[in-house]
């Protein structure tokens, strides 16, 4: 991608001005005292921006600071750009900071829609007379990027190589969160959080995890990047379940002992409405397309409904006894509820809102996750020590996997080539080869692990 006043929707680009089509931006700054690093390129990846720095010459620039900062209001910033433009006010986040490597490359990942500035210090560098250079841009979704007018010009920087999946583990009894490095199925840090974790959720865009804190009644805010909490949100009584909108600018938390959900606003992790459900509920899985918070009440023997438009209910649902789980298939058409008094898996239509099937599976069945192709839902069975894999097209159960004891938490790798379930009682994760259904590897964890998730 390359030129000026341009607009990069996905892989199409409107308005350039005749520069070739390429994902990098270079952007030219003045030489001061001809010392200076005259260029700095940027790739929109989604909601990640890559960049790099190089000198007049052309070579990459290591230890050069760089800081990301979200305008509240900028000046002279239109749509679709019409030329230079500064933030004027900027929000209450802490700005991003970090330096570029010897490459020359530096990243920033997470960016929720709205402008950003870029700022590059060259003097950290060594270039004692080198100004700042700035730059904004304005990401309006998931790789729609307005970029204003500048000097641009094209270059074949190489992105910075992918960075590992990660599993995120609740330990609800050590009040932490193990994480797992998917590629070693090996604990590479574990994070103090806040009392009695429970639910689990990552944003889409990979940059933060989301901890439900039962004993707290508030919810950690996990800066993946660093393994460290970053903030704390006051919710209801007794916060079990948590599950993200696919736009990543909200998180449901399901409140048991208060009878409801908040929702967060994850771009300033404030509460921004709760919302009356069911007895206990417990769990909570949102549709693909966003529309549709499915929550599962455990006294009430039902599934709460919410409009994510209106933070409503619009429809309960009656299933089986004590639903303590659900989750959504990837192509939206059902929700799956496990039923821990009844010993079996309630499937809803979200087409109609109505169970159009009942599944037995085993004992005390709790945790449910659906593979990416939407074939398979694997169901936790917390008082039989395993897993029941259901056939979606069949809903029948077609294999038992033997696990640890008290099987809780369940998550599908992106992939779908592994599942990972938390082992409340063996205090630790069965990794399970979906392929052959058999168990891979165990890792051990913290005390009492209970939700998962995983990484993009």
């Amino acid at each position: 991608l390359g030129g000026q006043n341009t607009r990069q929707v996905g892989d199409t680009v409107v308005g350039t001005v005749g520069l070739p089509v390429l994902p990098y931006w270079n952007y030219g700054t003045a030489n001061v005292a001809g010392d200076d690093p005259s260029h700095f390129a940027f790739l929109f990846d989604n909601t990640t921006v890559r960049a790099f720095v190089e000198d007049s010459g052309g070579n990459p620039v290591a230890g050069i600071t760089a800081t990301l900062q979200r305008c509240v209001t900028s000046s002279g910033f239109t749509s679709p750009p019409t030329g230079p433009s500064t933030c004027t006010t900027y929000t209450t986040e802490a700005p991003k900071n970090t330096s570029t490597d010897a490459a020359g490359r530096f990243e920033f990942n997470g960016l929720q829609e709205g402008v950003y500035q870029v700022t590059i210090n060259p003097a950290t560098g060594g270039y004692s007379n080198a100004s700042p250079a700035t730059m904004l841009f304005q990401l309006r979704d998931a790789g729609d990027v307005e970029v204003p007018a500048g000097p641009f010009v094209v270059s074949n920087a190489a992105p910075p190589p992918p960075v590992s999946q990660k599993a995120y583990v609740a330990d609800f009894s050590a009040n932490t969160v193990s994480v797992i490095d998917v590629s070693t199925n090996t604990v590479t840090t574990t994070i103090p959080v806040g009392v009695g974790p429970n639910g689990v959720a990552i944003t889409p865009n990979g940059v933060s995890a989301y901890v439900a804190n039962q004993n707290g009644n508030n919810v950690s805010v996990i800066d993946i990047a660093t393994t460290t909490v970053t903030n704390t949100i006051a919710v209801g009584t007794s916060p079990r379940g948590i599950d993200i909108t696919p736009n990543g600018m909200h998180a449901y938390v399901t409140n048991a002992s208060t009878n409801n959900v908040s929702v967060i606003h994850i771009p300033t992790n404030t509460v921004i409405a709760t919302v009356g459900v069911g007895l206990s509920p417990r769990s909570v899985a949102i549709t693909p397309n966003g529309a549709s918070a499915y929550v599962a009440n455990a006294n009430s023997g039902t599934v709460s409904v919410i409009d994510v438009g209106t933070n409503t209910v619009t429809t309960t649902v009656g299933v089986g006894g004590l639903p303590v789980g659900v989750d959504i298939t990837p192509n939206g058409t059902s929700a799956y509820v496990a039923n821990l008094g009844s010993g079996n898996v309630s499937v809803i239509s979200t087409a109609t809102n109505t169970v159009t099937a009942t599944v037995p599976v085993g004992a005390l069945p709790t945790g449910v996750a659906a593979t990416p192709n939407s074939a398979t839902v694997y169901v936790t069975n917390q008082g039989g020590a395993s897993v029941s894999v259901i056939d979606t097209g069949t809903n029948t159960v077609t294999a038992t996997i033997g696990v640890g004891t008290s099987p809780r938490g369940a998550v599908v790798r992106p992939d779908g080539t592994r599942l990972y379930v938390t082992n409340t009682t063996s205090n630790n994760v069965s990794v399970i080869d979906t392929g052959t259904n058999t168990v891979t590897a165990t890792v051990p964890v913290g005390l009492g692990p209970v939700g998962v998730a995983i990484t993009p």
